[in-house]
Order: C-alpha cells, then structure tokens, then sequence
C-alpha cells in the first residue's frame, strides 16, 4: 500500500516531493493506493486495483483528467464516510456561534479597549437559538451530526436531501421538505453538506439566497463549488443574508483580488462580524486525522481478508 501523497508535485516542499517522486517508482506494482491519487498515478499504476481516499468526498479523485482515469478503470474506489464528522460537525457549529453571539464584536471591542457590560450591548448582534429554524442541505453522516448538535440546542431541524431513502425523516426524527426553495424561506439558518455533483455544482446561488430571510446565517462546510462565492459577496454587501460562515471555496487559496477578500483585508463596515473564512479546515484536529487514517487502514485490512467493506 502507498501513503497519502500531495495532489500534484507544484508548491510543495523539496520533502513532500521525494516523497511523491518515491512513490512513482513503486506505484507499478502496487495493488492498492491509500490517498488522493493523481492522474500520473492512476496511469503508472498499472496493476492498481483499489484507491482508498482519506476524506468523505471522492470528486478530486473522480474528477482526475486524462483517459486512464478512475472512472474509465476497473479500479474499485472506497471513501472514508462519516469518519470526519464530528470534527466538521464542530466547526459548523463554532461558526454559528461565533455570529449569534457575536463573538467578533465582543473581540473587537477588547482589542479597541472597550467594554460594554450587561445591558449595554445593544449594538451586538445576539441571537437565542432555541426556537430557530436550521435547514440542512444533505443529511449524510455529516449533516446528521450537525442535526443532532442544532436540536441540542432547541433548534427545529429540517433537512433537504432527494437522495436517503423514504422514512428516514421518521427514523431520525426531525422533519424533511422535498422542495429547496420553500424550505429556504422558513430559514434562519442553512448549513449545506452536499457532495460536489453536476447537480449539486453552483446550488447555493443568487436565486436560491433570494429564498432566504434577510436575517438568515448561512454556514458552507461541504464543497467550496457548492456555493456561488459572487452571489454570496453580493448578498451580505447589500444585506440580503445576515452572515456567512465558509470553510470551503471554490479557488483555494482564493484570490485576494477576489472582492469578498479585498472587502475583508480593507476592514469595510459591511464586513464586520458577518464573514468568517476558515482555510479547509473544519475535517481536521489531529485526534481526527488520526482517526481518518486508521478508518482506512481498517476498511483496507477488511476488504483484504474477506472482502468486506466497514
């Protein structure tokens, strides 16, 4: 088996590169790929047989250019569902904390020096969750952890997701809409935990935040392709949304010529507590990267011994 190696051999460490350079001179006859294979590998691999990614997502490895890639082979392809949960989960939720209880102000003020006590914070933006409205986009294990963390807090949960099965709103309790644009409206947040499809690609775009509530908290966790980064920028500027929490872009590193970026480095008014911008972070802590690379280990040992998948 072959670890983990940097997507392409651009920008990375002199290391991290031996390392792939390592790797090309043995992946001929390796029978299995534990990573995100590049489209170099996928043809020097002549006797691959199984690719095991470490993330949840398989695009980046699906999406491979070239015509040997995965989706023209007999290679099975295995992914790493659920594992990273929790952590995204986390994160999601530390995001939408931050703004309801407008924990960048309160930030703010320290480092100006100010201090406003009990009764003095009208200016602040607090919100009670409980009571609120969460919309998820996909309830994949991602999306249900982040289901039951929003119920913890008294929040009525509704999910979106054409693709779990009939009942599952029964088995887990919490309520399903089958139309994306009614349920936007009842939102006063959306949290999106799609995977990156055709369909998927652009979803959260102006017409669908044209749905939302001016005071609506939207937190993007999924894939940074999911969400229209311009309709978004255009949103909170023009205060059709309240907030925006981003772990995910569609370019990363985005451009700092990127107007969301300029806006932000310029620290313009608009932008104040209502933008955080977090760098592809959320799946990660090093219990969790721990967890990710032992899950693959065991899916492999598994599948090696019995054929059976975990």
């Amino acid at each position: 088996m072959i670890r983990r190696p940097p997507r392409s051999t651009q920008g990375v460490s002199s290391a991290a590169s031996d390392v792939y350079k390592r790797q090309m001179e043995h992946i001929g006859n390796a029978h299995g790929f534990i990573g995100n294979i590049t489209p170099e590998q996928v043809r020097a691999g002549k006797n691959l047989e199984w690719v095991q990614t470490l993330s949840a997502g398989v695009e980046q490895v699906l999406h491979l250019s070239g015509s040997n890639d995965l989706r023209d082979s007999d290679i099975v392809l295995t992914n790493n569902q659920i594992v990273q949960g929790p952590e995204i989960a986390d994160h999601a939720m530390a995001m939408l904390l931050a703004f309801t209880r407008d924990i960048p102000g309160f930030i703010t003020d320290r480092q100006q020096g100010k201090w406003k006590s009990r009764g003095k914070t009208s200016s602040y933006r607090l919100i009670e969750l409980r009571g609120k409205t969460a919309i998820l986009i996909g309830v994949g294990g991602i999306g249900m952890q982040i289901a039951q963390r929003a119920w913890a807090f008294g929040m009525n949960v509704i999910f979106y997701d054409p693709y779990v099965p009939d009942g599952k709103e029964q088995s887990v309790g919490f309520e399903r809409c089958e139309n994306l644009d009614e349920l936007l409206r009842e939102a006063d947040v959306v949290s999106v935990h799609t995977p990156l499809t055709e369909e998927t690609n652009g979803m959260i775009n102006d017409q669908a935040i044209s749905c939302m509530k001016e005071s609506a908290i939207l937190i993007s966790t999924a894939r940074g392709k999911v969400c229209d980064l311009e309709a978004i920028t255009e949103a909170l500027k023009n205060n059709r949304i309240a907030a925006a929490g981003l772990d995910v872009l569609p370019d990363e590193p985005p451009s700092p010529d990127h107007p969301l970026f300029i806006a932000l480095n310029a620290g313009e008014k608009w932008t104040e507590g209502r933008v955080i911008v977090t760098s592809h972070v959320a799946w990660y802590s090093p219990d969790g990267a721990h967890d990710a690379r032992e899950k693959a280990a065991k899916t492999v040992i598994s599948y090696l011994e019995d054929l059976s998948l975990i």
